[in-house]
């Protein structure tokens, strides 16, 4: 999970945790590279606006190596900055949004029906 805002980041993580994901927490994209070299990840959820590498730049990386990986797009700002490449295969949440909806739809990402 890559949030660069420390409150919503530690918000998440305690969200995901409770609901019995197992989650690394980073607060930029390079971070999250760094630990995705290190083991893969099923879904990555992944704010639209990080400093440096955006979140879909992030994902087209990491789906390079790892095509399987999912992606989940949280941003405050319209989807609509969003290209439709950066959609495919990926979901997208507007914040802000409860912890339910959000428990919900990584559970939903995660499902192996969702293929």
């Amino acid at each position: 999970m890559v949030e660069d805002e420390r409150a919503v980041r530690d918000l998440l993580v305690a969200v995901l945790t409770r609901h019995g994901f197992s989650t690394r927490a980073c607060g930029t994209a390079e971070e999250a590279l760094e630990l995705e070299r290190a083991q893969a990840v099923d879904l990555l959820v992944t704010d639209v606006m990080l400093p440096g590498i955006s979140g879909p730049e992030l994902a087209r990386t990491i789906r390079a190596t790892s095509p399987r990986t999912r992606v989940l797009f949280m941003s405050g700002y319209a989807g609509a900055l969003l290209q439709e490449e950066d959609m495919a295969g990926a979901e997208f949440l507007q914040k802000p949004f409860d912890a339910k909806t959000v428990a919900v739809k990584v559970r939903a990402l995660l499902d192996p029906e969702h293929d």
